[in-house]
């Protein structure tokens, strides 16, 4: 018959090994995750990966603001236009033309405009002088949506410029939508060294979402928020680096974008819903002075249309529109992103194997009766390891198959206390 405290340490081995191949990436170790991590995050967080090497847990947690330090860019609203300045509702293409003219006379050299550039039953000329005039602003950000038909479309230029290859897309994309066109007719992009951006992809069943990229051809296409502060912050698209259910690098110590599996925002902070801005109406830069935007320190300028007669999802994106590219904008004041690492399964093994040594230690040389109590001090020990581990060098041991084998180990030596006591006091059973 195999002795008690053998029988002990192969049992603790058997179920430490089950441990360490089963829990990882499942709900038992996320709230374990969870439980560690919670007390040091912010107002609001979630937990990412499974603890892989490949997707290393993650808390996401967005940080208590300094909204003396946010920066924002000036809103300019596209409005019903009840004083009837331009010769049309929304503005005509000759309207466009001339308010981007005063805005580069302005010397406003960095404009966002947010809304697609579009019109149907417009004679050629007012378009084409409108083409001529966004292609004088040197630094030029437009939007259009995009989805996935039948028949594809070449990448316009404007979207490739802004584009960036799949070599720098990590992870795996099979859930990143894939579109191959703009549905609507004729839309003005610019044409010489403009960016484009996407407002939304009409291939995704959920609207309500921030998707951020999308694959086009042999390229990842880039969101209008997400270009627009890339433009603020200097960076270009070819900087950035993004890791498919992680987050988009920026490129810089710091900026991180949260994202999903599907390259959608996964965390937006509360605080930035509840900015606010003060809308400057389109149809007042007609006649805007030196003085209109003297104070501003936030490039590019964005240009939203907030006219009455869009659609549900079209009103709910101009809505967010600066909230967003002024969470993107000031990622580092609202996002803290920390991943922590996994040891390999050489490295878990020798942790837990060290750990059955040193627990046969303690049965083999403690009486029976007085092995619980050695365990159950290194059972808190651990715990307290795990905790002081995990945040000074933000890395995953494994905690909760160590803690498996140490109770039972401790079952077994209670069951060994109690024979012993039946033994001493001579009882019948």
């Amino acid at each position: 018959m195999i002795p008690r405290r053998y029988a002990s340490i192969l049992c603790a081995s058997i179920v430490g090994g089950l441990a360490c191949w089963l829990t990882p990436g499942t709900a038992v170790e996320r709230y374990a995750f969870l439980f560690t991590t919670i007390p040091f995050t912010g107002t609001q967080s979630t937990i990412d990966g499974n603890g892989s090497p490949e997707k290393p847990y993650a808390h996401k947690t967005s940080k208590q603001l300094d909204f003396k330090k946010i920066s924002q860019p000036i809103d300019i609203t596209i409005t019903d236009d009840p004083n009837q300045i331009f010769q049309s509702s929304p503005p005509s293409p000759v309207d466009y033309a001339i308010i981007l003219k005063n805005l580069t006379r302005l010397h406003q050299d960095s404009i966002a405009i947010g809304t697609p550039l579009t019109w149907t039953e417009t004679e050629a000329i007012p378009l084409a002088t409108l083409d001529q005039q966004l292609d004088t602003i040197p630094n030029l950000i437009t939007a259009a949506p995009l989805s996935r038909g039948s028949v594809p479309s070449p990448i316009p230029p404007a979207f490739r410029r802004a584009s960036i290859p799949l070599s720098q897309l990590h992870g795996n994309t099979a859930l990143v939508p894939i579109v191959n066109r703009i549905p609507i007719p004729d839309v003005l992009l610019g044409n010489k060294s403009s960016f484009a951006g996407f407002t939304a992809l009409e291939s995704e069943p959920d609207q309500n979402s921030y998707p951020l990229i999308a694959i086009w051809d042999d390229r990842v296409v880039l969101s209008f928020h997400l270009l627009a502060a890339l433009n603020h912050l200097n960076i270009p698209p070819s900087s950035i680096q993004i890791h498919i259910g992680r987050h988009i690098h920026l490129g810089k110590k710091s900026y991180y974008i949260p994202i999903d599996n599907y390259g959608r925002l996964s965390l937006y902070p509360e605080p930035f819903k509840t900015i606010k801005t003060i809308p400057l109406p389109f149809e007042n830069l007609v006649d805007a002075t030196d003085d209109t935007f003297h104070k501003n320190t936030f490039k590019p300028i964005v240009i939203r249309n907030t006219h009455s007669a869009q659609d549900l999802p079209a009103i709910e994106y101009s809505n967010s529109l600066i909230q967003t590219i002024t969470l993107f904008a000031n990622s580092s004041n609202g996002f803290s992103i920390k991943y922590y690492s996994t040891l390999t399964k050489d490295i878990e093994i020798l942790f837990i194997a060290a750990m059955l040594c040193l627990t046969f230690g303690i049965q083999n040389f403690c009486p029976g009766r007085d092995a619980r109590m050695p365990l159950l001090a290194l059972s808190a020990v651990t715990f307290v390891l795990h905790f002081l581990i995990v945040h000074l060098t933000a890395t995953w041991i494994p905690t909760l198959p160590i803690l498996a084998s140490l109770a039972v180990a401790i079952f077994f030596t209670r069951r060994k206390t109690n024979q012993y006591r039946r033994g001493r006091f001579h009882l019948p059973w």
